[in-house]
Order: C-alpha cells, then structure tokens, then sequence
C-alpha cells in the first residue's frame, strides 16, 4: 500500500513540474533582434553597425572621432567580465539645463523666449558647433543596428545629445526664419523670401532623415526620441507658417504603420524577460541567490515556458495595436483579450505567475503619441493651402 502511495506522489510530482512548450510564434517574433556575442567584424562594419557605434560614441570629446571611441568601447565590452566598470564617454559639453536656447518648440512660450533672449543666445549656438555637427552626421547616417544582446548591461546611447543638438539647431533656424520689417525695400523682401524656402527645404530634409530612422528605430527609447525630434520640427514648421505670410506650401503625409510600429523595438525589449525566465529555473535561485533549490522543487512552482509565453502574448498583442489605424487601434484596445493565465495555470506556475504580473511600461501611451502626431499632420494639412508641395 505504502508502495502505491508512492508511486502515485511520485507521478503526481512529475505531472506537476510538466511545463507548456514554449509558443512558437515567439522564434520568428525575436529572430530579428536576437545578437551574439562576440561581434561578427561584418556587422561591426555595416552601415548600421557603424551608426551603432557612433551613437554609443557620440558624447566623448570634440578632439576624438565619435566611431572610434564607440567601436573600442564595443570590443571592451565584449572583452570585460566586469562591465560594470565600463561607461560610455559623456565630456563633450552639453547645454546647460536653465539655458533658454534648450526650450521646445511644442511649449507656446518657447517661440517668444527664444527672442526675447536673442543676443544671450546667439553665442550659445557658436559653442556647439560639433554637437551640431555629430547630430547632423547621426540623421544622414545609416539607421543604427544594435549589436549587443540585450541585458541589464547592455548600454544606452546619450540621446539627450540628439535631442538638445535638435533644440539647437530648431532655434537657430527660429531665428532665420523672422521677417524682414515692412520698411525693408521690395528686393530685399523677395532675397528674404528665396532665403524662407530654402530654410524650409532644410527643416523637411531632416524631417525626411528622422521618418527614415523612425521606420528602421530597433528599440523604444530610440523611437521615442525620434518620434520627439520629429513632431519639434513639426511644430517649427507651424510656427512659422503662422509667422509668414509668404510661407511656401508644403504637404506631409501622415505617419506610416512601419513608421508607428513598436514590433521589433517591443521584441527587442522582450528578450530580456524571455531570457531570464528561461533561466531562471537552472540557475537555482528562484527565491534566493543564497540559498539556491533543488531543481525539481523549482519546477513545482515555476513554469519558464509558460510564464515566457504569458508575457509573450502581451508584447505580441500591443505589437499588433501599434500597427493598426487609430480608429481600429481605438476599438481593439477597447476589448483587450484575457492574456492572463488561467486559475489553473497559476497553480501549476505560482511564482510564474507573480513574475508574468509584474508591471511593465505603459506601451499604450506610447502608441497614443504616434497617432497624436498624426492629429498634428492632419491639422496641418487642413490649415495649409493648396498649390505646390514637397513631402518630408
């Protein structure tokens, strides 16, 4: 009888650590972000690869090449087993926080303050010359290609230097763009005009660069920044059609599903739970580093396979919202599926559980500010008039 007892405990006990296969839709969801290490001297040389290590690069000194500095800090990371000594350079000078030429076009007071400030101004925009530069050099590049696999280590370019040499250069162009007073002779005034379209030439062509790299932007942050930049020019662009009567037209179409979709960026950003939640159980240290368990106690409460797949669908799902059109992205987030594990499912997973119910980032809102753009694209059409257009 004791015999029977235990056999059936026993295949009890193997019936409970049985784990879910693992969803297969989740190989082709990250194949186009899963990265080795080391670093194939290929990818360290493509174009994107190259834009990669420039970003990583972009903050050391004026007297060093950015893509240099980021390759070595690239084959220092892959060589370091203590990469918490590593850190990216940050010494080219950046603006200072209560400086007004930092101000942002989105912001109604920015336009006035910029003027209002002018002659304070003008010799901050002298002193960033190479972060203009390096910012200029970044748009016409390549989109950057992540090339390290995602970890807690894995570094995170210096965006505030795109996003503050954006800022600059916005103001700059704020202040060639003002009109000429009307006692200015009728000569002068069509030179200022020729001088407005060509302004306007540029600020679309580096709207045309920030569209490239947002449709090709492999990780949140970066979208995010780029999505910013781009809805700054944007909003110069109303500002100054507001301004100037002789404001030639200019049509922009509405922002692309490849241009708001959060797809690769979002599998990129699941690699890291799915990784260590595959982990997990191997390693031992499911409840604690110092007193790892046994492997078929950790089985009993923690399921990798399901708990990946349960976060899994979530990342999918929001995915797939960030695709759609606003109007069908409305409806369907409306009537969010249950992607929760079932009551049954938590029993067989329960530390699964509370790690697949940790809080993650507010992905909705994310989404919501593509299409808040789109709003912005679609006012501007409706206001401007008809004639000719070029399209960034």
């Amino acid at each position: 009888m004791l015999g029977v007892v235990v056999s059936v405990i026993s295949v009890l006990g193997s019936v409970w650590q049985w784990d879910d296969p693992l969803d297969p839709a989740i190989a082709p969801f990250i194949a186009p972000v899963v990265r080795e290490v080391p670093v194939s001297s290929a990818a360290m040389t493509s174009e994107g690869g190259q834009s990669y290590a420039y970003l990583l690069g972009i903050g050391t000194a004026a007297e060093n090449t950015p893509l240099t500095v980021g390759q070595a800090y690239l084959h220092a990371y892959q060589a370091s087993q203590d990469r918490s000594a590593l850190s990216l350079p940050h010494t080219l000078p950046l603006p200072v926080e209560d400086e007004v030429a930092l101000c942002d076009f989105t912001q109604d007071t920015c336009p006035d303050q910029l003027l209002a400030a002018k002659n304070k101004i003008a010799p901050v925009l002298a002193q960033y010359t190479t972060l203009i530069a390096r910012f200029q050099h970044v748009l016409q590049s390549a989109p950057a290609n992540p090339l390290l696999p995602v970890a807690d280590d894995t570094p995170i370019p210096f965006y505030q230097y795109l996003i503050q040499a954006n800022r600059l250069q916005l103001t700059q162009w704020w202040y060639d763009a003002q009109p000429l007073s009307a006692s200015h002779p009728s000569e002068a005034t069509r030179q200022s005009s020729a001088a407005l379209a060509a302004l306007v030439d540029k600020v679309t062509s580096h709207m045309q660069h920030l569209r490239r790299h947002l449709a090709a932007e492999m990780t949140v942050i970066g979208k995010l920044v780029y999505l910013r930049m781009f809805e700054e020019h944007l909003v110069w662009l109303h500002r100054v059609a507001a301004l100037r009567v002789d404001f030639p037209a200019v049509w922009i179409t509405q922002l692309t599903p490849q241009e708001r979709s959060l797809r690769v960026p979002l599998a990129y950003e699941f690699l890291l739970p799915h990784g260590y939640h595959l982990s997990l159980v191997a390693r031992g240290d499911l409840f604690s580093a110092e007193q790892p368990i046994p492997l078929w106690m950790a089985r009993l409460v923690y399921k990798p396979h399901l708990t990946t797949n349960t976060v899994y669908h979530y990342y999918a799902h929001t995915a797939m919202l960030s695709e759609l059109p606003e109007a069908d992205y409305i409806a369907q987030h409306q009537h969010w599926p249950d992607l929760a594990m079932t009551s049954v499912q938590e029993l067989r997973n329960v530390a699964g559980a509370v790690l697949a119910d940790i809080a993650m980032p507010d992905y909705l809102a994310y989404i919501e500010r593509f299409h808040a753009v789109n709003r912005q694209i679609t006012q501007w059409g409706d206001w401007q008039s008809a004639g000719s257009a070029r399209e960034p």
